[in-house]
């Protein structure tokens, strides 16, 4: 309906640019012949009155001037049996008045016309003395006549009717014509501008087809040549997109064999890799205790190499694994005091070797948050503030930002230029350790933390110049405070009472495992699948320890060692070490109260998550 309507508002602005003019001159032409006409019949009828006057006067002027009464009203009765003439009156100033009038009813309207009676000279009889005044002639009287102007008005009425009816003809035929003229433009219009409306709905095969020797037979030609240009180009472009589809799928399909495949390698990688790491590191731990005061410092810089290997190999699996799009935020409410004080418990022991003092600013405020994830953020942001801080001080905060929770990282350390704002969080970028040296770093810690971000749905912002220090910034989702529930107390540690299971399929492990855990005074006993540990389980008394990989070699896993020890005994302290980092794991163990310790393990946190240990006893 649109191009429709259009297309009669085309024809009637086409038939008003036609008919106005044509209006405004029929108008202009007839109103000007018509008063025209008018003017020449009222100047014909001026003339003819005051000609009949005058000559009514000059008939008139020697009987008026004798007297002859008898005379003049045989003048004035004759005068007025001549048509159009109503009333004849002739009177001169010595009481002579002689008047004659059409019999019949007078007339409606009429028109005074009056000449001056004067003597003429002797010889001014002629034709051309009668036209014109004498002026030497003595005035004795006038004469007046009443004309009847009916006549002159309806001739006039007549003129005006047949102007309206000159101009009404002449109208009606601009009208028609202009009516042509617009459907010749406004049809040719209406066509085309359906046609074009059909081609942009995505009707390409619409077609004017106006076969017309014109400038619309032209533009119809064009449209319908675009037309078939557009189909033809849809045409090639659909053949593309398919094409094009077809390529994206199968990289799509090759994508996720990719990303499968990377997380096999990682799943892989995660648990190979860190065996051979967790093994040396359970023997240099044993070596450590027997060594000499001169071996001591060999085992030290081994110690410190391992150390070196297993946070390269924590931060390339944890950045592959954000990469490969296998970490899943697990959201919760955190409180910030739970989360300022995990991250103060691990960070204290650096702080306290950089002599940096560290300061938390605690608030009670609560946020929406995977715990583990803004750990490691928090975690790596504190870290590299302390390293970079120059012995001054390093302050977390926490502030309320309308609904989120703006957590900030400040040093008074060396600072960095703007230039490199963008460039830290690339991997394996470090400012100031040209030489590569592991003491200072990986140059991963910002990369994992800038990822980590990603995922949590924020970003990190740096503000830092030269010699000011740093600040490094993020926000959280506000969250309310939940419900205080009342629980049971948890239970105290309970001390060593000297048993151990060791279950792990890398053999060198359960060797080095057992080899500390003896060194400590543990009976120890050893499995390295799930069917060879269960029996032992079943066995009485009870383990007071459970050490036990994740993955086996077979198809079930260390849960399943873990279910049957809780079984046998709810005071067996249960540790599950594995290369597994995934949330889900962590989260599974959190739930079962097991203590996961993430490989390769050192000693001294080994140690420490067994609790207190009996002092070993030498025979």
């Amino acid at each position: 309906m649109k191009p429709l309507s259009h297309a009669m508002d085309v024809q009637q602005r086409v038939m008003l640019l036609g008919l106005v003019p044509c209006a405004a001159a029929t108008v202009l032409l007839t109103s000007y012949f018509t008063i025209d006409k008018i003017r020449t019949l009222e100047a014909a009828f001026a003339e003819s009155g005051a000609a009949t006057a005058q000559r009514l006067s000059s008939y008139s002027d020697l009987s008026l001037y004798a007297g002859d009464i008898e005379a003049l009203r045989r003048i004035s009765q004759n005068a007025v049996l001549e048509a159009g003439i109503d009333s004849v009156a002739i009177s001169n100033g010595n009481g002579v008045y002689i008047s004659a009038r059409r019999s019949g009813p007078p007339a409606r309207q009429t028109r005074s016309f009056s000449a001056a009676v004067r003597i003429r000279p002797t010889g001014a009889l002629d034709d051309v003395s009668m036209d014109r005044r004498d002026a030497a002639a003595d005035e004795v009287g006038a004469v007046h006549v009443r004309v009847d102007s009916g006549r002159l008005y309806q001739q006039e009425l007549q003129s005006a009717l047949t102007g309206l009816l000159l101009g009404l003809g002449t109208l009606l035929a601009a009208m028609s014509a202009a009516r042509s003229l617009a459907r010749g433009i406004a049809t040719p219009l209406r066509k085309l501008g359906e046609t074009v409306a059909l081609i942009r709905s995505g009707d390409l095969a619409a077609r004017s087809r106006l076969h017309r020797d014109d400038e619309f037979g032209r533009l119809s030609i064009g449209i319908d040549d675009m037309a078939e240009a557009l189909a033809r180009h849809r045409c090639e472009l659909e053949t593309r997109v398919r094409l094009a589809t077809h390529e994206a799928q199968q990289q799509i399909l090759q994508a996720g064999k990719a990303n499968a495949a990377k997380a096999r390698f990682l799943a892989a990688a995660s648990h190979d890799l860190r065996q051979p790491l967790h093994a040396v590191g359970l023997f240099v731990g044993k070596l450590r205790e027997t060594a000499s005061a001169d071996q001591q410092p060999l085992v030290a810089r081994i110690d410190e190499g391992l150390a070196g290997m297993a946070g390269l190999l924590t931060a390339l699996m944890e950045i592959s694994r954000l990469d490969a799009g296998v970490v899943e935020p697990q959201r919760a409410v955190v409180a910030i005091d739970r989360l300022f004080g995990e991250v103060q418990a691990s960070v204290d022991m650096l702080a306290i070797q950089h002599g940096t003092r560290l300061v938390f600013r605690r608030r009670a405020l609560h946020v929406d948050v995977d715990l583990a994830l803004c750990e490691r953020i928090l975690c790596n942001l504190v870290e590299n503030a302390l390293r970079y801080a120059a012995g001054a001080a390093v302050l977390v905060t926490a502030s309320r930002r309308d609904d989120h929770v703006r957590i900030e990282v400040r040093d008074d350390g060396i600072g960095i230029a703007p230039m490199y704002h963008e460039r830290i969080f690339e991997e394996f970028f470090q400012l100031d350790n040209p030489e590569r040296d592991r003491r200072k770093g990986l140059g991963l810690g910002l990369a994992i933390c800038q990822r980590a971000a990603h995922l949590l749905g924020t970003r990190i912002e740096v503000a830092s110049a030269i010699g000011r220090g740093s600040s490094f910034a993020f926000e959280l989702p506000l969250a309310a405070a939940p419900a205080i529930v009342a629980t049971a107390p948890a239970p105290a540690a309970l001390p060593a009472r000297g048993s151990a299971l060791v279950v792990d399929d890398d053999r060198s492990i359960r060797e080095g495992t057992i080899g500390l855990l003896e060194q400590w005074g543990l009976n120890t006993a050893s499995a390295g699948c799930v069917d060879s540990a269960l029996p032992l389980l079943q066995a009485q008394p009870a383990f007071d320890y459970l050490l036990c990989d994740l993955q086996l070699r077979e198809i079930d896993d260390g849960w399943r060692v873990i279910e049957a020890a809780r079984r046998a005994s709810a005071s067996t302290r249960l540790l599950l070490i594995s290369g597994d980092t995934a949330a889900a794991t962590l989260r599974r163990a959190r739930e079962n109260g097991v203590i996961v310790l993430t490989k390769p393990v050192t000693p001294a946190k080994l140690r420490a998550a067994l609790g207190p240990v009996a002092k070993p006893v030498h025979p």
